[in-house]
This record gives structure tokens, C-alpha cells and sequence, in this order.
């Protein structure tokens, strides 16, 4: 499992989809199923159309608490993995345009 195969991407689209939440690049769909933030500069943003265009810089698991995606411009995605916040089998699905897909 390589989630850094999602850095240096672009993000093309964002949307809610019934109860999750939706980023799109070029080369993936990625599906976040768990409670999630997004923070620039330590201030949370709910506008979360300033996503697009944005470039994915780095991706890490921080223990197993958080799947983090830092952004440019100081935005980071904050997705928890704690085991209270999943509301299914799985906090985030990656699906790649090549058929390729990553479960967290």
C-alpha cells in the first residue's frame, strides 16, 4: 500500500456525495468515510472549494490516529482513523484510474 502515489497531484474536484466526502485528481477518486478537517494555518476551513487546483505535497499516517494531506499553500487535510469515528469497514478508498485501489 503506497498512498504517496497521490503527491504531486492536483485536486480537479470536491463534493459531498450522501454521507461522504469526495476529492478527484487527474489519476484517482479518493473517498473519505471518516470525520475529516481542513486546516490552513491552524484555522479550519469549511469552504472546502479552495481545495481545487491545490496540489497534494505530501501524505502521511500519523500512528493510527490521522491520515494528514498537506497541501500547498499550508492546507492539511485531516482525516481520523480513530476507531470511533469509523462509520463502516473502511476510513478512506482510493481508486486509481488504473484500476488500482487503496482501502485505509
Amino acid at each position: 500500500m503506497d498512498i504517496t502515489k497521490i503527491e504531486k497531484a492536483v485536486i480537479t474536484n470536491v463534493k459531498e456525495v450522501h454521507d461522504y466526502f469526495q476529492l478527484t485528481s487527474t489519476n484517482f477518486l479518493l473517498n473519505i468515510y471518516n470525520s475529516f478537517h481542513v486546516k490552513c494555518n491552524n484555522i479550519i476551513l469549511n469552504n472546502h472549494e479552495m481545495l481545487l487546483g491545490k496540489v497534494i505535497k505530501t501524505v502521511k499516517i500519523i500512528d493510527t490516529e490521522a491520515l494528514l494531506l498537506e497541501l500547498e499553500d499550508n492546507i492539511i487535510i485531516c482525516i481520523s482513523l480513530a476507531d470511533d469515528d469509523y462509520s463502516g469497514p473502511e476510513a478512506v478508498q482510493i481508486k486509481f484510474n488504473t484500476g488500482e485501489t487503496i482501502v485505509i
